[in-house]
This record gives C-alpha cells, structure tokens and sequence, in this order.
C-alpha cells in the first residue's frame, strides 16, 4: 500500500470545489432565466390580453363593416349587384366596388345612347315637320302658325280635297260613259268598213274562201289528232297554207309537206273527211250525211311501214264512225286486212267477181 499524498488530496479538493462552484454558477443562471421567463411570460400574458382586446376590437368593427357593406348592396340589389362572400370582407368591398364602376360605366353608356336617340328624334321630328309644312304648301293648304291645330288645317283641307274628289269620280264616270259609247260607234264603224271592203266583188270572195278553209282545216284537225293518237293537228299558216303542229316535237308549226308517206295520207284523209261533212251540211234534202267513202289506189308507192300505218288508220276510221269505208288497191298486203272484200279475178271467158269475208 502507497503512503498517502497530500498533494493528490489537495487536487481532487480543487476539483470537487470547481465543479461546486459551476454547479452554483449554473443554478444561478437557471434561477435569472427562470426569472427572465416569468418576466416574458407575464409580459405575453399582458400581450395576449392586449391582442385579445384588439381582436375582439377589430371583430366589433369588422361587424359593423359587414352590416355597412350589406346595408350598402341591399339598395343597389334591383340593379344587379352581385352576392357578397363573408369569408372575405376586402374580396367583398373590392367586388362591390368593381360591380358599381360596371354599373356607372354602362348606365353612362346608356344614357349617352338615349341621349344620342333623343338628338336624333329631334332631328327627325324637325325634318318630319319640314316635310309636312312643304307637302301642305304644295297642296296650298294653309300651315297654321301653332303645330297643335295642324289637325284641324289638315281635316279641313282633307274634307275639301273629298268634295273634289267626289266631283272628279262623277266626271270620270260621266267621261267613261262617253268613252263606252264612243267605242261602240267606233267598232260600229269598224265592222261597217271592214263590211264595205269584204262585201266588194274580189274581196268577198277572198274572205269567204278563207273562212270556208279555216272551217274545214278546223274540222280535220279533230279528226287528225284522233287518227295520230294526239300527236299531229292542222292549222292555217299567215298565207292560207295548211301547216303541222306536232305536239311530240313542243308543238313546233311546220309545213305539212314535210309530213311522212303515212302521216300525208292521214292528213289528207282527214280534210277529205271534213270536206265530205261540209259538203253533207250543204245538201238541201233530208239526208245531210255521207256514209260511205271510197278511196281509188294511191297505196302501190308507199313502204310497208308507212303502208302499216294507212291500213291501221282505215281500221280505226271504220270501227270509230257509223261509216262504210271501200277501198281500191292492187296491194295484196293491203286487201288482206279488209274484212270485206270483192275481188276481181280473170280468166279465159272473162272476169269474175267473188266477195271474200276475213
């Protein structure tokens, strides 16, 4: 076992006593910032009273700001002001606000509008008046110095211009009068010249023929249509000529030479036809028809086309009137379509003469 050292006891005394003494030194820190905290706290208690005063301070006149700024919009809702958001009273004052520059920018736009319309009537008004006043002077009725008692200048001026205008319609009806019979003893004096002229020796003639071929092309135009399933009618050209109107080319008028074999033979026994019922309406006697009609060969120069079509137009004439129809022909094509037939054979003693029924 060592001796025991003073020396060492003397250090670890200096030790214990400077740890003692930051022991101490510390505890009077903790004691000044335990202080120091109290103050602060006590400090933030009288802050926080102060910040609780103040908002409930600002809470009492945000309040009555809201009940300004609904006070306010509650007078301007019929014109529109948009609803408010509590949530933000700054957003709502700013919203409010912009709405009115809205609002006064177009009310003053419409103002200026109807103001410029005002301008305008006015205008219009006055040019109106100038009209009146210059349409009245044209009339020679007089413009009253007072714009309220132009009513009665007019109805005044109207109720004369009436009684004229009575007057002219009794005129007028009188003038149509005289016009009428001046028309009448003017187309008296028309037929009576075109009398005079028709009624000379070459003229009357000339006259008579035309209405005596207008009658019987207007005859066999009937008869025509009838026999060309509606396809051909006959007219008068502006020289007496007998043209075609062909309703399968639009109605085109052409000369009726430019007709086929078979439609010239169609044509031309349709004005046969009609002349043989003009002439039946001439007769003096009692029996004013004709109830035969023969026709003499013509048929050896045309095509069996056009040969088809004679013979169909034959038949169809026979079965369509109360007429006997005969016809003469050397064409066998022809003779055989006839129900009826007398034929005329020769021999060494002579001719003979047999009746054949199909």
């Amino acid at each position: 076992m060592e001796p025991f050292d003073g020396r060492v006891e003397r250090e670890w005394i200096a030790t214990w006593r400077g740890e003692l003494e930051g022991r101490v030194a510390a505890g009077r820190e903790a004691e000044r910032r335990a202080a120091g905290a109290r103050r602060a706290a006590r400090e933030a208690r009288a802050e926080l009273s102060k910040a609780r005063k103040r908002a409930d301070e600002l809470a009492g006149r945000t309040e009555r700001l809201w009940r300004d700024i609904e006070a306010a919009r509650d007078t301007v809702v019929p014109l529109g002001a948009p609803p408010l958001d509590r949530a933000d009273l700054h957003h709502a004052w700013t919203a409010l606000l912009a709405w009115r520059d809205e609002a006064e920018g177009r009310e003053r736009a419409a103002l200026e509008s109807q103001e410029a319309r005002i301008a305008e009537t006015g205008r219009q008004a006055r040019a109106l008046w100038t009209s009146v006043v210059a349409q009245l002077t044209e009339h020679e009725v007089a413009v009253p110095e007072r714009p309220a008692a132009l009513g009665e200048a007019v109805s005044a001026a109207v109720a004369q211009a009436q009684a004229w205008l009575d007057r002219v319609k009794e005129n007028r009806a009188a003038a149509r009068e005289l016009r009428e019979r001046a028309e009448k003893e003017e187309e008296r004096a028309r037929v009576a010249k075109e009398l005079a002229q028709c009624l000379r020796a070459d003229a009357f003639e000339r006259w008579l023929c035309t209405e005596a071929l207008d009658l019987l092309v207007t005859a066999a135009s009937e008869t025509l249509r009838e026999l060309s399933d509606g396809q051909y009618e006959l007219a008068l050209g502006a020289r007496n000529e007998i043209e075609v109107i062909d309703h399968a080319e639009a109605g085109m008028r052409r000369n009726a030479r430019t007709l086929s074999g078979g439609e010239t033979f169609q044509a031309a026994l349709a004005l046969a036809l009609a002349l043989s019922d003009q002439v039946a309406g001439l007769s003096a006697t009692a029996a004013r028809s004709l109830d035969s009609l023969f026709l003499d060969e013509g048929f050896g120069s045309l095509d069996p086309a056009t040969l088809d079509t004679v013979a169909t137009t034959l038949e169809r004439l026979a079965a369509g009137r109360d007429r006997m129809v005969g016809v003469v022909t050397h064409v066998p094509a022809l003779a055989d379509r006839i129900p009826v037939r007398f034929e005329v054979g020769r021999d060494a003693k002579g001719s003979h003469l047999s009746r054949t029924t199909a």
